[in-house]
């Protein structure tokens, strides 16, 4: 999401079209890992076969991660639509979000895996880096 941003912030004029092409994008990218998640969970053979309503109660579960992490950023581009603060900031905003939430994903991930203290910090620092890299190469690709 936060790729989509910096890309259509530069091509969208004001930030109240920024938020609404930004939540459909998001809402695209669900219902699209939704489907996907439900097709290969009821398209199973044996054990792992599940049927249509499970599959897709499991999906909808699963996804659920994509809708609470896009609210952060959501909230900080209608605070530039609502002028609390400046559209600039509240892009820049998303972006550091992003970086601390991918950083903080990394940490829990490393800790399960028990790794020490110093070795969970290189790992999330490790890991926000390379997501703001994808977010650059993004930019850079579209």
């Amino acid at each position: 999401m936060t790729g989509l941003i910096v890309i259509e912030g530069v091509y969208i004029t004001t930030p109240a079209e920024l938020v609404r092409t930004v939540s459909l994008g998001m809402l695209v990218v669900w219902a699209a890992h939704v489907f996907a998640a439900t097709v290969a969970h009821a398209g199973g053979t044996g054990a792992s076969r599940e049927p249509l309503r499970a599959a897709l109660g499991h999906a909808l579960l699963a996804s659920l991660g994509l809708l609470i992490a896009s609210v952060v950023p959501l909230v900080l581009l209608w605070l530039g639509v609502a002028g609390v603060v400046d559209a600039i900031p509240a892009v820049i905003g998303t972006q550091v979000w992003a970086a601390f939430a991918l950083a903080a994903l990394g940490y829990v991930s490393l800790a399960r895996a028990g790794l020490s203290p110093p070795r969970r910090l290189w790992g999330a620092v490790i890991t926000a880096l390379v997501g703001l890299a994808v977010v650059a190469l993004k930019v850079v690709v579209h």
